[in-house]
């Protein structure tokens, strides 16, 4: 028998076998009257959790959480004791003014109760009344004044601490639960972003619809079974949160989304999950739930691996937000097989240590078990596109591989006014090279993108978020790139307007067009890795103020050169013996990189951000910069840089082989030994013997991205039959793929690969 939550074998069976009896006899299962804990562990379950406290690991755990409680929870002046005062103030001013209690989704009240849950674990492991009745005490005066935002908390609070509650206290709670259940009921069936009727561009049963659903479903299952509530109404409410993930996993629109959807919303939904798990209803066997390990580790940066737990921030459905990490810890509890949900969990290991996340904590102290080996990255593909996340582009797994990131979004839809549509994100080296403010920041600022007269994507609205396309994406063995559409972006702020919520369209910043197309090179023996960033942006067919803007992270130094910039870390660990730099050059003729400093708001605090700029009047500038992460033992940028009509170029030299890149402005172009007219053209020649007497090498690879012909030194690599696209090919590997996008429906239709003779690739040439 497969044991159940790692607590070992008889507890497992202790607590399965009325889940078996009952659904061999066709019966729902029923919690015993008046038996807590229940939800996410069972009264059987305490003596195997209990002796974990014992383990080294398993104190340093509960240490953490016992900490956490003592200085939120039990601390006179510490978090819970201020939500209590500041609320028992509210109320003192709603009885003077006769203006009710204003009750908001965040806010100090919520932030309490999620701290009790601490200290209601911390009674539950131990007995110990001082946590629990505190936790007790929390729940019952808040419970009132707050959304049903806060019913997972309710619900573990009621759960754990339910010896603590007298019977008043106990009809009481049941039946704000019960009253935020219904609340959550009405609103999964109205709220666009839920279940209920919303346009239908925008993706049903995201965020919200997780969020509302999870929480109702785990309040229901907090009070299943007790008095004085209609059961078959309660049903409803689990009924709801089901067929919310149900929906979210298996209709088209969610079909290899990945952790668009899920950071944030999903980390609400494993509590819930496990108590359905110990009602016999096993989620983790779902097919594409057993695919978001994969997607997550998409999201975790090489150097998570054995370096610095991190994940990419970025994205507008929360990437990377901390509150996921207690999904990473259920994931790798309920796929125990799961290479890919042990990966993950190696980085919510590491992460939930470092920054103490409450529910992270908790989760593991319950889920932890031995780690698995890491899944064969060997197998792995470099590029992955999520439609409504973006596109990564990674060099490996490993500590000192790279991950670039391109946001992009296929469809409109409801999560807000965010700002990083079109940014970008680099990670090399185990450290952050190109840093962003993450999806949830406003303003532009915060953001990798070009500003246009001083203003960026900057969105008023709190409603529709603009749609974004791929436009092209080569998965290619020498190179790889992508081109997103972020005209929309740029150009127009939706928002819903009347009762029937219909979209509203409004003037932002308009502009003709504005792409981006990003390219990774893979590194060789001795050339280096890079990355571009090549944007065509137009405004109008006058002259314009433009300004291409990149973060650093706030621990880099700054150093401007003649050819570009330097970014490197000021201080290092002592075991960093050889610390990585980046390499900021601007390929293209406009703006010359400079440096910018501002005080920018993070997280309450101010901090001084840096960002590398280039600013250019013209009508369209067709920025191009190249992004080149090293070791310093690593040969530095050898740039020469050509300009011709309709486009320009520039030749990187390494010691074994020379990148021709060119850059078309939408016409044929002759540059560099280099004729074509797409928009990214990168053409890799070997380096040439001494006696051979010729410009250039035999080419052993070359990108395309965008275009109908490519010609290198008189001769066609590439000639097509009909309209636009994309080619990378390796001569040494005697390979090449195709990419393209559907326009009919934003859809990625397929790569295919051919095998190639190095006869017929010289041929072509």
């Amino acid at each position: 028998m497969r044991l159940l939550f790692g607590l070992g074998l008889i507890a497992a069976v202790c607590c399965a076998g009325n889940v078996q009896a009952a659904r061999a006899e066709g019966k729902r299962w029923a919690p015993p009257a008046g038996e807590h804990p229940r939800l996410v562990f069972r009264q059987c379950d305490l003596p195997a959790l209990r002796a974990r406290i014992n383990t080294p690991r398993g104190r340093r755990l509960f240490g953490m959480i016992r900490a956490y409680a003592d200085h939120a929870v039990l601390r006179p002046k510490g978090e819970v004791a201020q939500a209590l005062a500041d609320m028992d103030a509210a109320i003192a001013e709603a009885q003077k003014t006769g203006v009710p209690v204003k009750i908001v989704q965040h806010d100090a009240r919520a932030g309490a109760l999620l701290s009790a849950e601490n200290a209601a674990f911390v009674y539950a492991m131990t007995g110990e009344e001082a946590y629990g009745r505190t936790a007790v005490d929390a729940l019952v005066r808040l419970v009132p004044y707050v959304t049903e935002m806060t019913l997972r908390s309710d619900a573990l609070i009621y759960d754990w601490c339910y010896p603590l509650f007298d019977e008043q206290q106990k009809t009481f709670v049941r039946r704000e639960i019960a009253k935020l259940c219904e609340k959550s009921l009405k609103e999964i069936n109205t709220v666009p972003f839920a279940l209920g009727p919303c346009p239908p561009e925008v993706p049903q049963a995201i965020y919200w619809g997780l969020l509302i659903s999870a929480n109702m479903g785990i309040g229901e299952l907090a009070i299943e079974g007790e008095p004085e509530f209609n059961q078959a109404w309660l049903d409803r409410s689990r009924e709801c949160a089901d067929v919310a993930l149900t929906r979210f996993l298996d209709e088209e629109g969610y079909n290899e989304n990945g952790p668009a959807y899920l950071g944030f919303g999903f980390s609400w939904y494993n509590f819930y999950m496990e108590a359905r798990r110990l009602r016999g209803s096993d989620w983790a066997r779902h097919p594409r739930l057993g695919k978001m390990p994969f997607w997550y580790s998409y999201l975790i940066t090489p150097g998570s691996i054995g370096v610095e737990p991190l994940t990419v921030p970025v994205g507008n459905a929360n990437f990377g937000n901390t509150s996921a990490q207690d999904a990473f810890v259920w994931l790798y509890h309920a796929m125990p097989d799961n290479p890919w949900a042990s990966l993950a969990y190696r980085h919510a290991l590491g992460a939930s240590d470092c920054n103490g996340y409450v529910r992270a904590l908790v989760a593991q102290f319950l889920w932890d078990r031995p780690l698995l080996p890491p899944p064969d990255f060997a197998r792995m593909p470099r590029v992955k596109w999520f439609p409504d996340g973006g596109v990564f582009m990674r060099t490996g797994w490993e500590t000192q591989d790279s991950v670039f990131h391109l946001e992009t979004q296929q469809h409109r839809y409801n999560t807000g006014n965010h700002n990083d549509y079109g940014s970008f994100f680099l990670f090399s080296h185990g450290e952050t090279m190109a840093t962003e403010g993450g999806g949830k920041y406003v303003g532009s600022d915060m953001h990798n993108i070009v500003f246009v007269d001083g203003k960026g994507v900057d969105r008023g609205s709190y409603d529709a978020s603009p749609a974004t396309p791929l436009n092209d994406l080569v998965d290619g063995d020498f190179a790889s790139a992508a081109m997103a559409d972020f005209t929309e972006a740029y150009s127009e702020d939706l928002y819903f307007e009347g009762p029937d919520r219909h979209l509203v369209s409004k003037p932002l910043n308009p502009v003709r067009r504005a792409r981006r197309t990003i390219a990774t090179v893979w590194d060789g023996d001795s050339a280096g890795r890079y990355f571009l960033v090549v944007d065509d942006i137009q405004k109008d067919d006058q002259p314009h103020a433009y300004s291409w803007r990149m973060m650093t992270p706030t621990n880099r130094v700054a150093t401007l050169r003649d050819d570009g910039v330097m970014l490197y870390r000021h201080k290092c660990p002592a075991e960093t013996l050889n610390p990585p730099q980046l390499d900021v050059s601007m390929l293209s003729p406009w703006g010359r990189p400079a440096l910018l400093s501002s005080m920018e708001l993070f997280n309450k605090e101010s901090v001084e951000v840096k960002r590398v700029v280039a600013d250019a009047t013209v009508v369209n500038p067709h920025f191009t910069v190249c992004l080149y992460p090293r070791r310093m033992d690593r040969p530095g940028l050898a740039v020469a840089r050509a300009t011709a009509q309709g486009g320009h170029a520039a030749t990187l030299a390494w010691p074994e082989c020379r990148d021709r890149i060119v850059v078309s402005y939408g016409g044929a172009v002759e540059v560099g030994g280099i004729r074509t007219d797409a928009g990214l053209a990168i053409v890799r020649t070997a380096t040439q013997p001494l006696a051979a007497g010729c410009t250039n090498g035999p080419v052993i690879g070359f990108l395309m991205v965008q275009g109908t012909f490519l010609e290198a030194d008189g001769g066609e690599l590439v000639k097509t039959a009909g309209g636009l696209c994309s080619v990378s090919a390796d001569a040494v590997a005697k390979t090449a793929a195709l990419g393209a996008v559907s326009n009919g429906n934003a859809r990625l239709a397929g790569f295919r690969s051919r095998r190639v003779t190095r006869t017929s690739l010289t041929a072509a040439r």
